[in-house]
């Protein structure tokens, strides 16, 4: 990661101002590729903050000339706290979301980093100010907010943790909104079929030094792989049951959606097996071991719609190898029956 991978460009909002005076207090990452109309919204929702310390680092991925000709009206809307980095085109060629957000995480110069994608957005303007004062009060490295999923801006997905009471069953330490003390343990039974994302996370840069930046060997799935290991090494995480995030899950032509169910499924089981490979907490390594067999019972079932039965019998074993649940065993049986009954 050479420093000429990045071209940097300034572009100065309304007040002239090419940047925050000093240190701000949090670095703000957003990754972006060729969607103009939706980094608008969430650069503005950014800047709507009432949290005022902050700085964003907007990477972007290699854009098209049209896409960068229209950046220009979007910062005339924002202030020097707002700063365009482009990944230089050769380097683009190669990159991957955990790389884009791994070249802001190098300039960030906050005490505490967030990241908002550029399809996503914060939608209480709050989120700042709650995230950063509770993590400061509680001397606490992670906070995770509760997210909502949006489809064209209809919420489809009110709550992204539905019947997870484990998440609020630590300490209630702030009451409007509510936030509790959230035990890693009861983080990764969580974890085991709902994810939070970086977008509705604020983190400690000092974590970060103890966790790692996002894994470049993990081409899809990086966000689960980077929570396991923040989750891992935080000394406190705190958590916000209100929805103070909104996740954008609406269908389109992206790489990650073109990408067969099989790669995707593939790198996810890759992520999650490298973050618990050297976990501290058993139950982190618990949780990314089921997390890796979850993605080896889709393949299974996906090669069995194919007909292809010794594949599904392969990755089914490998499923019930590393969780060995009841379902996991029961997929094996059938597909070990189908396997024979082909070989016939």
């Amino acid at each position: 990661m050479t420093s000429d991978a990045i071209e940097i460009q300034t572009h100065t909002g309304p007040s002239g101002v090419t940047g925050m005076p000093g240190q701000p207090a949090l670095s703000v990452i957003t990754a972006t590729w060729n969607r103009p109309q939706w980094l608008r919204r969430a650069l503005k929702s950014i800047a709507a903050q009432t949290y005022r310390d902050f700085e964003v680092i907007v990477v972007d991925d290699g854009s098209d000339n049209d896409t960068l000709a229209r950046y220009e009206q979007i910062w005339k809307e924002l202030d020097g706290r707002f700063i365009l980095n482009r990944l230089s085109l050769s380097r683009s060629d190669t990159s991957c979301a955990a790389s884009v957000r791994n070249r802001g995480l190098q300039t960030a110069r906050g005490r505490f980093v967030a990241f908002c994608d550029d399809d996503d957005y914060w939608n209480d303007p709050d989120y700042l100010a709650v995230g950063v004062d509770m993590l400061k009060s509680r001397d606490a490295d992670l906070f995770i907010s509760n997210m909502r999923g949006e489809n064209d801006e209809v919420v489809t997905i009110p709550s992204w943790f539905p019947n997870s009471p484990r998440m609020t069953r630590g300490l209630l330490v702030h009451q409007s909104p509510p936030v509790h003390e959230l035990h890693v343990a009861d983080l990764m039974a969580v974890m085991h079929h709902h994810y939070p994302h970086p977008n509705g996370c604020i983190v400690r840069k000092q974590l970060l030094g103890r966790a790692g930046y996002f894994d470049e060997q993990v081409r899809s799935g990086e966000d689960i792989n980077f929570i396991l290991r923040l989750a891992d090494y935080a000394q406190s995480i705190l958590y916000c049951p209100q929805p103070m995030v909104s996740f954008n899950v609406t269908p389109r032509n992206s790489s990650y959606s073109r990408r067969k169910n099989i790669d995707r499924w593939t790198y996810v089981a890759q992520g999650a097996g490298r973050a618990g490979q050297n976990s501290r907490h058993a139950c982190v390594r618990r949780c990314a071991r089921a997390i890796e067999a979850w993605q080896f019972r889709l393949m299974a079932r996906q090669w069995c719609k194919e007909g292809q039965a010794r594949q599904a019998c392969r990755d089914a074993w490998r499923a019930c190898r590393l969780s060995p649940a009841l379902g996991s065993v029961v997929l094996l049986a059938r597909t070990c029956v189908a396997a024979v009954l082909k070989g016939r």
